[in-house]
């Protein structure tokens, strides 16, 4: 007895067979088995399902129905177990004859003869008549090549069927023009388009040499316009600003020099510009206009003379009224009654001043520091103004205008507000075009670089400008001829395939190329088809080649037998005439006349 090495197996196996070692199952336990036999009770009705006793209890398994039969189909039902049903083999060709063998399965042998469709059907050697597949056998109907198009100049060759050379239309002395040719109208000529999409160029054709586009120079001799070329609008002039902001002067541009500011005469913005070096006069400026009014002296105070003076202004000389040792009561004058011998009124009406008196000076008036009574009295600069209020000395910034956008505004402590124009630089990238707005400031528009070629790539470098980088077409498949079209952009068409030779298979891949594979069987004329037998004429029919037997013409002599020999063709033999006497009544060895045998006549009717 052979045991098993796996100590683990409740199985022995002696010679082949397998028994189970002594297992003690409790009675309890349904799923506990000793052999193979104990599992039967657990097969249910499903006859696609076996159990086994595996390690003491019971596993089900699946029914593996037979494949290998390639001419049946195999499977198993749960009530039948397993079934087996015939392949259907029909392949729908009614010129094959569907069997099948259970070792390989489906066969489809041809019918001879047979066709299905007209690419079956040939007529070998002659290209100029059609085989047509009619009630699945083939027939020959004339080829009509078609002359419909224009561009090709067709005839139907016997060896090569309907031939199409092309119509060649020669544009390459005028290179302004483009000859194609239209399959209805025949050659065409149409002039090509030189419009290069920018509007500062000049587009014209040379026909030696193609479009031409010769840069549009935009006028700039008036210095009262700016004038540039736009690419989508061509030469733009616009008018120059000679707007100096000051209404003083009559603002005008003269096309030769440029812009012209005139002073206006009397015209003014403040009253420091109008002086008339009159002291007399009170200059100021009203509506852009110096005006003057006389100065009309106070001669309310009649402790004054007053008069006025072209240098000075108002003058007034003291009424001088009876004198007094003590300076602090004094004969004054009194503004309204004259002169009133009172102590005297040391107050200035100055708020700035502290008034006193000395009885052997007289009035004295201390100025109080930081106190002022008008504008003059307050430090100022360019940029701060000093302003008297409530007898004090306050400064208020300068506010310089900053409605123009396109101008810097500062405050210069020497020259006041100051106005700079603003730059809007775009040296370092050439694909944008700045330019100064007053209400918004510099705006910045992307160069448009688009050359209308549809064969071009066009982008943009900062450091260069405009790119225009050729497509390269796609030459990757080899079953299409690829160009790029400047209107179109990259465009494909199918090669075509076609060797004129009814025996090959004509088609393309895109790795290689055409593929021309030879058709088994077929033929074009009569030298390709040898039997190597001399007696078979061997003819190529309907691309096809077909076996005939040679007939052997009768010998003319009546002594001899013609026959065929497969190596030698038609042979003629001398016939044994054993017992026969051979009469040559002619000398001419046989030829017409006949054999006799003693005593009896045969005669050789060839």
């Amino acid at each position: 007895m052979f045991k098993s090495s796996d100590p683990s197996s409740n199985t022995d196996q002696l010679d082949g067979c397998i028994t189970c070692k002594i297992t003690v199952c409790s009675e309890s336990d349904d799923s506990c088995c000793k052999s193979h036999l104990d599992c039967a009770s657990n097969i249910n009705t499903n006859k696609c399902s076996t159990s086994r006793c595996i390690s003491n209890k019971c596993s089900p398994s699946p029914v593996v129905c037979d494949t290998v039969n390639k001419c049946v189909n195999s499977y198993c039902d749960a009530v039948k177990g397993c079934v087996s049903n015939p392949i259907n083999c029909d392949d729908n060709n009614v010129c094959t004859v569907d069997s099948c063998n259970n070792s390989t399965g489906c066969c489809h042998t041809m019918i001879p003869g047979c066709c299905t469709d007209n690419s079956q059907c040939s007529n070998s050697g002659d290209q100029c008549n059609t085989g047509r597949c009619i009630n699945n056998k083939c027939s020959l109907s004339p080829v009509v090549c078609d002359s419909s198009d224009k561009c090709k100049n067709s005839f139907c060759d016997k060896s090569k069927g309907c031939v199409s050379t092309p119509v060649v239309c020669d544009s390459s002395n005028n290179k302004c023009v483009n000859s194609y040719c239209d399959a209805t109208k025949g050659c065409v000529s149409t002039p090509i388009k030189c419009d290069d999409g920018d509007y500062c160029t000049i587009d014209s054709c040379n026909n030696s040499t193609g479009c031409c586009y010769t840069p549009i120079q935009c006028d700039s001799s008036d210095k009262c316009k700016n004038s540039y070329c736009d690419k989508t609008k061509g030469c733009v002039s616009t008018p120059v600003s000679c707007d100096d902001n000051n209404v003083c002067t009559l603002d005008a541009c003269d096309s030769a020099t440029g812009c012209t500011h005139t002073n206006i005469q009397g015209c003014c913005t403040n009253n420091a510009q109008c002086d008339s070096d009159n002291e007399c006069n009170i200059d100021s400026c009203m509506n852009n206009k110096c005006v003057s009014s006389p100065v009309v002296c106070d001669t309310s105070d009649k402790c004054k003379y007053s008069y006025c003076d072209k240098t000075k202004g108002c003058v007034y000389t003291p009424v001088v009224c009876a004198d007094s040792s003590n300076k602090c009561v004094n004969s004054y004058c009194d503004a309204a009654k004259g002169c009133v011998s009172t102590p005297i009124n040391c107050d200035d009406n100055n708020v700035c001043t502290i008034d006193s008196c000395n009885n052997s000076t007289g009035c004295t008036h201390t100025m109080i520091p930081g106190c002022c009574t008008d504008n003059s009295q307050c430090a100022s600069d360019q940029c701060n103004t000093g302003r008297c209020m409530n007898n004090k000395c306050v400064s208020s910034p300068v506010i310089c205008d900053t409605s123009d956008k396109c101008k810097n505004s500062y405050c210069d402590k020497t020259k006041g507000c100051v106005y700079t124009p603003v730059v809007c630089d775009t040296s370092n990238n050439k694909c944008v075009n700045s330019y100064c707005d007053k209400t918004r400031g510099c705006i910045t528009n992307a160069v448009t670089c688009d050359d209308g070629d549809f064969c071009t790539t066009d982008s943009c470098n900062n450091s260069t400008g405009c790119c225009y980088t050729p497509i390269q077409r796609d030459a990757s498949d080899k079953c299409k001829n690829s160009y790029c079209d400047k209107t179109k952009g990259c465009v494909s068409s199918p090669v075509t395939c076609n060797d004129n030779n009814v025996c090959t298979v004509d088609s393309c891949n895109p790795s290689t190329g055409c593929c021309y594979t030879p058709i088994q069987g077929c033929c074009t004329d009569d030298s390709q088809c040898n039997s190597n037998n001399k007696c078979n004429i061997d003819r190529c029919i309907n691309n096809k080649c077909t076996v005939s037997p040679v007939i052997c013409a009768p010998s003319t002599d009546k002594c001899k037998n013609t026959y065929c020999d497969q190596s030698q063709g038609c042979v003629s033999i001398d016939i044994q005439c054993d017992t026969v006497q051979v009469v040559d009544n002619d000398n001419d060895d046989c030829q017409g006349d006949e054999c006799f045998h003693y005593g009896y006549e045969y005669h050789y009717n060839n």
